[in-house]
This record gives structure tokens, sequence and C-alpha cells, in this order.
């Protein structure tokens, strides 16, 4: 398999099959659609390969994607998928149960458009290496961006959106800073906590509200609790991987652990995020 650089699972989109679906982007111009299929026994999952969206140029990386119906609340949206490249563009796809198409591109960047990813089914935010967060209403012809914010210092490059508060958006950045936004008021970010490193992912806890895991690349793993009246504070710190912090995701059910892995090494650890 060529180089996976984002993956992410999404709502189903055969709405007569209730069955999630994987989409993993990755280096040569692919994304590619995975589903869980009936394995000999519960404990040994298989992931069963369903079809697969190639760009016309395979020397066009796909850096990053989301699902406009990835979040709980979002279920009943399209199942669309939008994607940032290395080319700057980004490309919004229309899945079925059966393929993808591309039905949106646009230019989003003057340089490699690190991150994309939807705050709501209508809004897309990206991140460039030119410095700039990015928000779009992909109602209208993406000729200007809705928002442009300058506030990180260098490419940003991880963005997520709040799972259950509306407005709540998080980004981060080579600046090796987290800034989390309230989208009705972009001006300025509601809190600033600087991990050490350069923020490549970041992922909210799915059912804590205020918690966050931060994959700081050369600095290692960090979760961060932002409180709406006292910031946003790291609470823990994961340093055992001896290489790249690159991906990172909650295990679920329970969310009392975390996956992470590492760039150079191809290690996956398991880690407890219980504060002692």
């Amino acid at each position: 398999m060529p180089a996976i650089l984002d993956m992410k699972w999404g709502a189903a989109v055969d709405p007569h099959r209730a069955q999630e679906t994987l989409a993993i982007a990755n280096s040569v111009g692919q994304v590619q659609f995975w589903q869980l299929a009936a394995a000999s026994s519960p404990a040994v999952p298989q992931l069963a390969h369903q079809f697969t969206f190639s760009l016309d140029d395979p020397t066009t990386l796909c850096l990053s994607l989301d699902w406009a119906n990835r979040l709980p609340r979002y279920h009943a949206a399209d199942a669309n998928i939008a994607i940032s490249l290395s080319t700057g563009a980004v490309t919004i796809l229309q899945c079925t149960a059966t393929g993808a198409i591309a039905t949106t591109e646009f230019a989003a960047h003057d340089f490699e458009a690190w991150i994309t990813a939807y705050a709501d089914p209508t809004t897309l935010v990206t991140g460039g290496d030119d410095m700039l967060l990015k928000l779009w209403d992909i109602r209208t012809e993406l000729s200007s961006p809705i928002v442009t914010s300058r506030k990180h210092e260098a490419g940003v490059c991880s963005a997520q959106a709040h799972p259950t508060k509306d407005h709540i958006l998080a980004t981060g950045s080579y600046d090796e800073h987290v800034l989390i936004w309230d989208r009705r008021t972009m001006r300025r970010p509601v809190h600033d906590v600087h991990v050490g490193g350069g923020a490549w992912r970041i992922k909210w806890h799915p059912c804590e509200e205020g918690r966050m895991v931060v994959a700081g690349m050369h600095a290692g793993f960090f979760l961060v609790d932002v409180d709406a009246a006292g910031g946003a504070t790291i609470t823990h710190s994961y340093t055992k991987q001896e290489s790249l912090a690159y991906g990172v995701d909650w295990c679920l059910p329970g969310g009392s652990h975390v996956a992470s892995c590492s760039f150079y090494d191809h290690a996956l650890h398991f880690w407890s995020a219980a504060i002692e």
C-alpha cells in the first residue's frame, strides 16, 4: 500500500446499510474506501476494499481528508469528502455505495494545503503552508474564503471541529501552538496552548467535551484540557515513542486509552489517557 497521509471513518454511504466506511488518503493521488468485513472471529476484524478514487496526476499527494457527515450530529448529511492536496487545492467528492466522483475543486492555498476539515456540512476549514487558516462556504462559487486568519506563525497543519459544540474549532501549526476558536468571532482565538512541537494532528475526545489529544511531531503526544473559564492546559505528555509523533486518536468505546503512531519507525503504541 502507498504511504498513508490521513484516514477517517465516516457514516454509511449507503442509506440501506448502516455500515461506516473508512476513507484513506495516500501519496499517489488516491482515496481508498474500506469497510469492515465479516470475519471468522469477532476478535480479528477484517477490512474489505470497496473502491478507489484517483486524481488525474498520481504525483499529487492527498494530504488530508474529512467527511461532511463524520460527526454524529451530521450523520444525516450527504456522504461528501473534502481532500486537501499538495498542490494547494481542495477537491470535494460525492460518495455512493459503489464509487466517488469529484464535484468541486478550488485553489485554497498558494502552497501545500496540509489540512481540511468540515466545521459543518456547508463550512470547510483549510490550512496551508502559506501560514493561512481559511473558512469556506461550499454553497458559494469558492472564489474567496469567508474568513482568512493569519494568527498562526507557520504552516497550518491540523484542524478539527468540536464533536458537540457547534461553533468551537481547534487548529494546530508548525509554530507549535494549538489555537481554540469560536467561529462566530474569528478575529482572535479563544485559547492558545504551546505544545512544544508542530501540532500535526488534533483529536477532540468524542465524549469528554473539554479534552483533546495532540500529535506534536518532535515533542511527542499531549493531552490538553480546554476550560471555558480557565484556558487550555497540557495535563499529560507521552514521549515513549522515539520517532516523529504523527498520528493519534482515541480508542473507543470508553475513550480512556489512546493509539499513537510514529513516522520513521512505523511504531503503533497504545497508552492510558487516565491522569494519575
